[in-house]
């Protein structure tokens, strides 16, 4: 797409987990990585400038979640390393999703949050106020803990005024894509 859409920028994609010279990155206007060996350049890519960040099937990086006054993130490895290369770019963040949530709003946080941290910092806050959060009581009886349940949905109208200034909604019909077609194959199996 980029070779496409922008032919007179040049590329370089990183793959294996080898350390890549961030002398070699430098060199080259986009870098592409993988996220399953993203965490394992991050020190290179986060030695050089970042202009411009594009985060494809951001969905896969919800997992994280950030608690205490210093924020520490928790989560999937990638995520975390996603967040960590994403507090490094510019305020030029992309994060690119046909999915950005499936369940409930607070799958909505990670990708705010690496968009934008300064804004959306607190993890609790943001379940608290959007989410309905409630502390409530879990585990067997003799080590019941208290955690944070943030299933449910608040202030959903906040919630879609401030969407609207972070998402571009992308409609079917604006894509031209053709109806679904279903098709049954059998296979036949052998012993």
């Amino acid at each position: 797409e980029l070779s496409r859409w922008r032919p007179e920028l040049t590329s370089y994609v990183i793959t294996g987990t080898k350390p890549v010279d961030r002398l070699l990155l430098i060199q080259f206007d986009a870098i592409i990585v993988n996220y399953d060996v993203l965490s394992a350049h991050l020190e290179s890519l986060t030695s050089i400038p970042v202009s411009t960040l594009i985060v494809d099937e951001a969905h896969s990086v919800k997992t994280l979640k950030a608690f205490g006054k210093s924020a520490k993130l928790s989560g999937s490895k990638r995520s975390v390393a996603v967040a960590q290369l994403a507090s490094h770019a510019s305020p030029k963040r992309f994060f690119l999703t046909g999915t950005p949530l499936e369940n409930r709003p607070i799958e909505l946080w990670p990708i705010l949050y690496m968009i934008e941290p300064a804004r959306f910092w607190n993890y609790q806050l943001y379940g608290t106020y959007f989410c309905d959060g409630k502390l409530k009581m879990v585990g067997p009886r003799e080590r019941r803990v208290k955690t944070w349940d943030f299933s449910g949905v608040s202030n959903a109208p906040k919630l879609h005024r401030l969407l609207s200034q972070y998402m571009l909604r992308r409609e079917k019909a604006i894509l031209s894509l053709p109806e679904k077609r279903r098709q049954t194959i059998h296979v036949p199996l052998d012993a």
